[in-house]
């Protein structure tokens, strides 16, 4: 199982581009009293929040699509805040306009366990509510939490019991806590625990556009106002499809409809897939029997609407000529276009990642490929020699769809593969906390633009 990769990517990526402007919109010397930030974007808005804090005090800036600050404030807030306490670990945020909601684990001195607590930021009335919710039972293990529509979601499961609880809370105080006890005993390949099903998952929004590697993740979770519906990636077998019905809690699994892939032998050791829902559709992704196969499928009845496959003889179908990139302690960058075995090898070193975008004339872009980011030591030899590494590879190809009819649109992209590649890695620190002993580091990645605060 490769989700060490996986994990690598989502934790150690950074920028590496080559940008050679720089805006300098935000001047925040002013606070360097502050030992801790939260960094969040609100894609709707293009807007951005910045939360500088530390023990009795806070600060929040609110920053339009140039990092211009629009609104700046201390909030009131009391004593039993999670900012105030002995440790606090965060555990989600999410910024939309007027509102932040937040998740956190926080245990005070002299306690052992933790409690999971909602706070709400007002941003429009300056106010913050913290909220405590729960804390896990023995044996309980967390898996993930989000909020949806005003509601919070958490998922645990109990691996010697073998059941996940669904616990949900409104924001008035009303909560619910279900047991579910699936029946995964052939589909839980290597024997995992219950607890480990789920891997990296992940909130989405079938509306809204990824790039590839805001996609990596082995369980993306599709709310509903009805239902929760997970894509869940596992080596050497087609996506599962689970759906959580909120109103009978009943676990339902199917494997995404694949007879026709892979000439018909959709269940080899060789198999490697992602899957991403934008718009209704379902896109799948499949590396098999030196092809990689493209299918879209309606997302409500999992039919399959059109297939595409790509070999050796069939690389002009693709938007772009593909590309492989490598990296080395930020100042040896080299990019080259490999033949189609080697890109087919290079498919099949990590898990897939896809994700859909559209252009101006509302094609579908679909992104796929694979990188790795290793950052870090290691020893070796009889001699336990230190070794650093600072290395970054990355494999990217593209496809462009006509969005009615779903057929292939070859020919260049409005994007170079080169600039999405990097701009897709650069992405990444958005998400990043950039604040680091008083000061904003390194790089702010917002809407297509590389932003520097001094």
């Amino acid at each position: 199982m490769k989700y060490w990769m996986i994990l690598l990517v989502l934790i150690n990526s950074t920028c590496m581009a080559q940008q050679e402007i720089y805006s300098y919109p935000v001047s925040l010397e002013e606070y360097n009293d502050y030992k801790n930030s939260t960094f969040l974007f609100d894609p709707v808005s293009n807007e951005s929040l910045l939360i500088l804090y530390t023990k009795g005090k806070a600060e929040i800036l609110k920053l339009d699509k140039n990092l211009k600050s629009v609104l700046n404030f201390s909030p009131k807030y009391t004593a039993s805040s999670v900012w105030n306490s002995a440790l606090h670990i965060s555990i989600i945020s999410e910024f939309n306009r007027d509102s932040c909601n937040q998740i956190w684990s926080v245990r005070e001195k002299g306690e052992k366990e933790f409690t999971y607590v909602a706070q709400y930021i007002d941003i429009k009335n300056q106010t913050v509510v913290s909220k405590p919710l729960f804390s896990l039972d023995k044996d309980e293990k967390f898996i993930y939490a989000f909020f949806y529509k005003n509601q919070i979601y958490f998922l645990t499961a109990f691996d010697k019991a073998k059941e996940f609880i669904l616990r949900i809370f409104n924001k008035s105080g009303g909560s619910t806590r279900k047991s579910i006890s699936p029946d995964l005993s052939g589909i839980n390949k290597g024997k995992r625990e219950f607890s480990e099903y789920f891997i990296t998952p992940k909130l989405f929004n079938r509306e809204l556009e990824y790039e590839m590697i805001s996609s990596a993740s082995l369980a993306k979770i599709y709310p509903s106002d009805d239902r929760l519906l997970v894509l869940v990636t596992d080596d050497q077998t087609p996506q599962h499809i689970v759906t959580i019905d909120l109103s009978t809690f009943k676990f339902d699994i199917k494997d995404l409809p694949m007879e026709t892939f892979c000439d018909g032998a959709a269940k080899k050791k060789d198999i490697n897939n992602a899957a991403c829902i934008f718009q209704n559709k379902l896109f799948a992704i499949q590396r098999c029997n030196e092809k990689i196969e493209l299918g879209i499928y309606d997302a409500t009845t999992l039919t399959l609407l059109k297939k595409h496959t790509l070999d050796k003889n069939s690389m002009n179908k693709l938007s772009e000529a593909p590309f492989r990139t490598y990296a080395k302690s930020s100042l040896i960058r080299k990019k080259y276009t490999p033949d189609y075995d080697e890109l087919y090898k290079w498919l099949g070193r990590i898990d897939l990642s896809v994700g859909i975008t559209t252009n101006k004339k509302g094609e579908f872009i679909i992104n796929t490929g694979a990188f790795v980011d290793r950052k870090g030591s290691y020893v070796s030899g009889a001699s336990l020699k230190t070794y650093e590494i600072d290395e970054e590879y990355a494999m990217f190809f593209r496809f462009t769809l006509d969005s009615a009819t779903l057929d292939l649109k070859p020919g260049k992209g409005e994007i170079s593969a080169e600039e999405q590649m990097w701009e897709t890695l650069t992405d990444i620190r958005k998400w990043n906390d950039p604040w680091t002993g008083g000061k904003l580091t390194d790089f702010i990645y917002l809407n297509g633009i590389i932003y520097h605060a001094s």
